[in-house]
């Protein structure tokens, strides 16, 4: 997988202002309720949150290294679980796809609730190459603490790092 690339795009996309030295963004309210979440998009548990604690790392005294250390095993987890329901559904190997393939399906793993078993088409039409399709079925939503469901502001972002041309020739891969 193409981690040079879905890394920093997971991080501008999760906290800019983290990204560019705010060190009070470290934790901060979730746009979609709930609890809060900390560093590049890592949503507490109840059990984090209660312990004061990420990965075993004091929540109040998280550094910005801290924060890439959380991030890359968020994006290990995702990884994996992506790989297991592949496996489990369409007997595809997560590694097997080329490494654009794979980043996209590690995004959603990692930003959606359910992750990609909640996009099942879009999956299958990363898996099958139907591009025509992901272009139709990418745009994710969230609902808000006041309930009203909105697009992510990511989706432009999305499309421009993994589905354009231009992102297929940074890839080095055409599929």
């Amino acid at each position: 997988m193409r981690e040079d690339i879905l890394i920093p795009y997971l991080k501008e996309q999760e906290n800019p202002k983290l990204l560019a030295g705010d060190m009070s963004m470290m934790r901060h309210v979730s746009p979609e309720g709930g609890n809060d979440t900390v560093g590049y998009g890592h949503k507490l548990s109840n059990h984090e949150q209660l312990t004061g604690t990420a990965y075993g790392l004091p929540i109040e005294e998280l550094t910005e290294e801290d924060a890439q250390r959380i991030l890359k095993a968020d994006v290990d987890r995702a990884h994996a679980a992506a790989s297991r329901h592949l496996k489990s559904a369409y007997g595809v190997a997560l590694e097997e796809l080329p490494g654009r393939e794979q980043a996209m399906l590690v995004d959603y793993q990692f930003n959606v609730r359910g992750g990609i078993s909640s996009f099942p088409s879009f999956t299958k039409a990363v898996l099958i190459g139907d591009e025509s399709t992901q272009h139709d079925e990418y745009i994710r939503h969230y609902t808000d603490a006041k309930g009203v469901r909105r697009p992510l502001a990511r989706n432009r972002a999305f499309f421009n790092t993994f589905m354009s041309e231009s992102a297929k020739a940074s890839f080095g891969e055409y599929s």
